[in-house]
């Protein structure tokens, strides 16, 4: 398992944590190369594979060398799922596998890139910016992929406007494509009614208080490695309010929510339901921000 720590490092240098399993211990693990080839790549960034060949021929230990010259540029090779810059009509990202999957992209305005989750074909916040977070000391050096890293500040402030709740979203031209359909999650809607909050655009709308700041931390780490504030837009502000917004109303006590947030998925509901059918434990106002849902998906 390696650890990437950013945010103390110098730009040309990386700190790694390294836990070693019983079988890279007793030496019976035998690691070979299982990056994509080059041409397979859902992006490519020559500086990234410089600094991992320059790092991994630092390591003594061939299979530790190995491993990390798998993990590291895994996010890029593997989970772009589509990639497209301002000014251009064409995408590049796994979508290009599938001849007419990347759709067409008209009137781009500015840089887009969707994040997917391994093999689950949905962005959540939290992980895109963790997937991409090791990459982001390399982005002055790749104006390519500093490309890339705006084109993802970009989409994730208009995920957030579409759904603060939300910690999982579709990719515009697939949407409906989520096993959660089921869910039971609710938005306040006319005198005092409440409504269905799923919408073709929501893979998941678990409320994790670490997902809104995923975003803001994306934005901030972006900016302090590139200096371009170019990515922090009239958009993105407007999401940095709506998350402010969001983190003071989840303030309150609950009694006083008048409906703001619910979620029950019902594959098991029962009275000592988690969510205590789907609005939360009882709580008073004590200045923390309550958050349904722990980074690990859990209700809380």
């Amino acid at each position: 398992v390696f650890t990437f720590i950013s945010p103390c490092c110098e730009p040309t240098t990386m700190r790694v944590a390294v836990i070693l399993s019983p079988l890279l211990v007793s030496g019976t693990t035998d690691c070979q190369p299982m990056r994509p080839p080059a041409d397979q790549r859902t992006f490519r960034s020559d500086v990234v594979d410089k600094a991992v060949d320059d790092l991994a021929a630092k390591l003594a230990d061939p299979t530790l060398a190995c491993i990390f010259k798998n993990a590291f540029p895994n996010c890029l090779d593997t989970t772009i799922y589509q990639f497209s810059k301002a000014g251009s009509t064409e995408s590049v990202g796994r979508c290009s596998a599938t001849p007419g999957e990347c759709g067409v992209v008209q009137n781009q305005t500015k840089d887009d890139a969707f994040v997917v989750t391994g093999d689950i074909p949905a962005m959540w916040l939290r992980d895109s910016m963790n997937q991409v977070l090791p990459y982001i000391r390399f982005a002055k050096q790749d104006p390519q992929l500093q490309a890339l890293l705006r084109g993802l500040v970009h989409r994730q402030a208009a995920q957030i406007l579409t759904d603060v709740y939300a910690n999982a979203h579709n990719i515009d031209r697939s949407t409906g494509q989520t096993p959660n359909t089921g869910d039971h999650t609710s938005k306040p809607s006319y005198l005092g009614t409440t409504v269905s909050a799923m919408t073709p655009l929501i893979f998941e709308r678990k409320y994790e208080l670490d997902s809104l700041c995923a975003f803001l931390k994306l934005g901030a780490e972006y900016v302090r490695a590139t200096g371009d504030v170019s990515a922090l837009d009239a958009q993105w502000v407007q999401a940095v309010r709506t998350v402010v917004a969001t983190m003071r109303s989840q303030q309150t006590e609950t009694a006083d929510d008048e409906g703001i947030y619910s979620f029950q998925r019902c594959s098991s509901c029962e009275p000592t339901d988690t969510l205590s059918h789907g609005v939360g434990f009882p709580g008073a106002r004590t200045g923390m921000v309550r958050s349904a849902f722990r980074p690990s998906d859990d209700a809380t």
